[in-house]
């Protein structure tokens, strides 16, 4: 089986958990003798942006594309960019796939799964966070909280600009992406709680398969910790952004006290890292603080045979953290944040302890609990190790597999039409393309405009207009009659004529990769 890789990075330069999972699928199934290619994002590469670098890693060819952190700022357009999507048509017509296995997309062109499907391409997607439906990916509004109604992406972010500084409507982004998912077979849900909120967010259930991730047993071991009064190391490893609630943990152990028997170990990086430092220091608790930096995937073992207690104390709605993974397999307590997928893996008291995210006294209760009663560590950890066992990686790449071969055995069912013929969906939910359309003229194809998107953006000269005034939009309302008219052709034409639209928006072909000036 010929199987194509797609993520948004890749390691060496950039080692995150998704990007782990699918660097550790590819090995395996190419260890099992499948024909395996990777097709990247490398924030780290060298070269001009979205030039495109071939190399291997591990033994795997890798189609590396050159991104900078504007191809990830959510502020711009960050889910389409035309120059990947050609890489990725030369990519697919050189390697010729039977499956595209995509991880996370956003970054590099949530376009791609469009591609591979017009391509006659089978096609899967694991769904590690929240990036289908939330532009965060994390689902945590401005204002630090929790979002649940991914209705309201506007208070978030009104608008995104792409390259040319051009205002693009926050119902564009949400209507492609949803597009683009449509065109996408199967889905692989980590945990149950990801499968549900993407359901929640309007993808098919039967779509989705869960199968949570894989865990190498042979790398991570238990180590013989035996019951003493001696030092406690307690260990998070992961991203330092707002989101992992790292300043929580680092609050928590300092409301432990002046203790010289416990130290806190930190290995990672990211955009809090300067005001983790800070935190330290103004809770005078520097002293009993280790940095570590990010660590390579070769180097975690030794930081999970270091620690005593590993803990997760983020305040998004994780989906199957591997550190966690991790750290049972390592035969480790944890203690983490009761969100998302967590409960999942975490039996409160059983094989680790769980508290209420944000809440530092909590997790102070709870790290005091294993800090002081080392019998309790034991035997959680000896219970997070049997917790782990069934979830071996080579297990899991049986199911994943299988599930390649069920797509190969059916007829691949096309997507919705082309992207260059997509606006979005009125409000009652039907796309629509207009006469010139009809009869083949592509050339002179204009498109309707959803009433919806005019809340976010004001388009002269549209091919819809919207009755201003309010009293006489509720009247209408009222008799059942939709405030949304249509433009005749030739007012359109000679509007677009006499007043061409400076800082209009085109997504005929924004969609279609051209310029929109």
């Amino acid at each position: 089986m010929r199987i194509l890789i797609c993520t948004n990075a890749y390691p060496p330069h950039f080692m995150g958990g998704a990007e782990l999972v699918a660097h550790e699928q590819a090995k395996l199934l190419s260890i099992r003798g499948h024909d395996v290619a990777v097709f990247a994002g490398d924030i780290g590469a060298q070269g001009d942006r979205h030039a495109r670098i071939d190399d291997r890693y591990d033994g795997l060819p890798v189609h590396r594309i050159k991104t900078v952190p504007d191809d990830y700022n959510p502020a711009l357009l960050n889910f389409l960019h035309p120059e990947v999507d050609a890489h990725f048509e030369e990519v697919l017509g050189s390697f010729r796939p039977d499956v595209v296995h995509f991880h996370n997309l956003m970054g590099l062109s949530v376009k791609l799964p469009i591609i591979a499907s017009a391509a006659g391409v089978h096609t899967i997607c694991t769904l590690h966070d929240l990036w289908g439906f939330c532009l965060q990916n994390t689902a945590i509004r401005s204002d630090g909280l929790p979002c649940h109604d991914i209705a309201q992406c506007r208070s978030c972010l009104p608008l995104q600009r792409d390259s040319n500084g051009i205002a693009v409507p926050m119902r564009f982004r949400k209507d492609f992406i949803a597009f683009a998912l449509a065109h996408i077979e199967r889905f692989i849900a980590p945990s149950r709680y990801i499968a549900d909120r993407y359901i929640a967010a309007g993808l098919s259930g039967t779509r989705i398969a869960v199968i949570p991730n894989g865990i190498d047993l042979e790398r991570f071991v238990p180590t013989k910790r035996a019951p003493g009064n001696g030092v406690v190391h307690i260990g998070y490893a992961g991203n330092f952004g707002a989101h992992k609630g790292v300043n929580t943990l680092i609050a928590a152990f300092a409301a432990l006290g002046r203790r010289q028997d416990i130290i806190l170990h930190l290995a990672g990086e990211g955009p809090e890292e300067a005001r983790y430092r800070a935190q330290i220091d103004a809770l005078a608790v520097t002293d009993r603080v280790r940095f570590h930096g990010k660590l390579t995937p070769a180097a975690m073992p030794s930081f999970y045979a270091d620690s005593d207690i590993v803990v997760l104390p983020s305040v998004w709605d994780e989906n199957q953290p591997v550190c966690l993974m991790e750290a049972m397999a390592s035969g480790l307590p944890t203690i983490a944040s009761n969100k998302g997928g967590i409960p999942e893996l975490i039996d409160h008291g059983h094989n680790g302890l769980l508290f209420a995210a944000g809440d530092t006294d909590a997790l102070a209760t709870q790290l005091l609990k294993l800090v002081n009663d080392p019998a309790a560590r034991m035997a959680m950890g000896r219970q997070g190790r049997l917790r782990a066992e069934p979830l071996a990686q080579d297990r899991q790449i049986d199911i994943q597999q299988a599930l390649y071969a069920s797509l190969l055995e059916r007829p691949l069912v096309p997507g919705p039409p082309s992207p260059e013929r997509f606006i979005g969906r009125l409000r009652r939910g039907t796309l629509v393309k207009d006469s010139a359309t009809a009869k083949g003229v592509e050339d002179r194809a204009r498109y309707f405009i959803p009433h919806a998107w005019l809340q976010d953006r004001h388009m002269r000269f549209s091919r819809t207009h919207v009755f201003t005034g309010g009293v006489l939009r509720m009247l209408l309302r009222s008799c059942g009659l939709d405030t949304t008219i249509r433009c005749p052709d030739w007012l359109y034409d000679l509007g677009t004529r006499l007043r061409p639209q400076r800082n209009g928006f085109n997504a005929r072909k924004l969609a279609a990769g051209k310029p929109t000036r």
